[in-house]
């Protein structure tokens, strides 16, 4: 995925408010711009990498192989539900 700019990186900026609280920020080191103020770092992260690559969050659509479970499935695991392997118990 290539980058809205070659020099943008994305960032985080981090502000200790006290009281064990703090805001963080996503940013760019490439450009001026700084996201909204968010509580939770991942927002902010992903704010940054949002700036920086427009749909890296996107997943990929993966298609069925034909006399498989068919139409498209998004990844991770793709067409397939979890398998709970059942033991029998013995007396």
């Amino acid at each position: 995925m290539e980058s809205t700019a070659p020099d943008h990186r994305p960032a985080l900026l981090f502000l200790g408010v006290g009281g064990g609280l703090s805001i963080k920020r996503g940013a760019c080191l490439g450009c001026e711009w700084e996201g909204p103020d968010r509580s939770r770092e991942t927002e902010a992260v992903e704010d940054a990498h949002d700036h920086v690559w427009p749909g890296w969050n996107c997943p990929p659509v993966r298609w069925s192989l034909p006399g498989r479970r068919g139409g498209p499935s998004f990844l991770p695991g793709a067409g397939r539900s979890p398998r709970k392997r059942r033991h029998k118990l013995r007396p």
